[in-house]
């Protein structure tokens, strides 16, 4: 018995909240600016990711990973496992392609789109997000944006020809919002679907479209597109580890340990009901008619 649900046959560019049963705003397919200079610019970011998509310049390990078999290249900054602080991730073998994709103006296009829906749609994550991302930038100037007012630490660019395995970003912060915008040349009611395991969905993926997910919460993949059509896109996201750094005084978890052990058992209790703490930043959307936000903690 087939138990998931197509969810819009026809996509529309209008925004479609994907809501839980007390109303609230867990996912949200954002559609796509009614402008024609956005789709032009799209267009033109796609064909520069697909003039960079030579196989011969990736890695094993670009080619081949969790999320499936397709070239995929981070760029931003980030705190990785093991590392005491947040650092700029390098790429000086890919140097050029990311000055080419993020210099793009329809990067810093489709990058703005994803900021200003996800402000609207989900206010209370965006303010929690945007306020400790401007705290560590102000503390480390040396951390580098993908683009000026970007409040995503890091962004994914996957190259040709995209189809995630079912998967859950785990060490993305488990109540953050993950914004993706698939670009290509390729029929949308044939291939391309984001498929949302938990939720029983499967969603049509236009060119140009951005869906925003908890991909650390809910199970998702992609249908493959059919042969000769191409498929790209680019993610934009948080770690956990981000937000954990700023709330712990600009410090990992092991070092406010060494440093402050009644603090970091604080901590660690808060992190107990964090759970509680993250439905009460999501908004319904009623909420978003008459203006209410939620109040976003500060837990330094």
């Amino acid at each position: 018995m087939c138990w998931l649900s197509l969810l819009s046959r026809v996509p529309s560019k209008e925004p479609q909240p994907i809501v839980d049963r007390n109303g609230l705003i867990v996912a949200h397919i954002a559609g796509a600016p009614q402008d024609t200079t956005y789709d032009e610019e799209a267009k033109d970011l796609f064909r520069i990711i697909i003039e960079e998509s030579n196989p011969n310049t990736f890695s094993k390990g670009e080619l081949n990973h969790k999320r499936g078999s397709f070239p995929a290249v981070n760029f931003g900054f980030t705190l990785p496992n093991g590392f005491k602080h947040p650092i700029n991730l390098e790429n000086s073998h890919h140097e050029e392609k990311i000055r080419r994709i993020s210099g793009c103006p329809g990067f810093r296009r489709v990058s703005a789109f994803q900021n200003a829906a996800f402000e609207f749609w989900n206010p209370g994550v965006y303010r929690y997000q945007k306020s400790r991302v401007e705290q560590l930038l102000a503390h480390d100037p040396e951390l580098r944006r993908t683009t000026p007012k970007t409040i995503f630490p890091t962004t994914a660019c996957n190259f040709r020809n995209v189809c995630c395995y079912k998967h859950r970003d785990t060490q993305n912060c488990p109540f953050g919002w993950c914004a993706i915008t698939a670009l290509g040349d390729f029929d949308h009611t044939l291939g391309g679907h984001l498929v949302l395991w938990e939720l029983k969905l499967i969603i049509e993926f236009p060119h140009g479209y951005t869906i925003f997910i908890p991909s650390a919460t809910i199970t998702h993949s992609n249908i493959p597109v059919v042969d000769g059509d191409v498929r790209v896109s680019i993610t934009q996201y948080c770690a956990g580890s981000v937000f954990r750094y700023v709330d712990n005084g600009f410090r990992t978890d092991r070092a406010l340990r060494e440093a402050d052990k009644e603090r970091y058992e604080t901590s660690q209790a808060l992190k107990d009901r964090m759970w509680k703490m993250s439905l009460g930043l999501l908004s319904t959307v009623q909420d978003l008619k008459t203006g209410k936000c939620p109040v976003v903690p500060l837990f330094q």
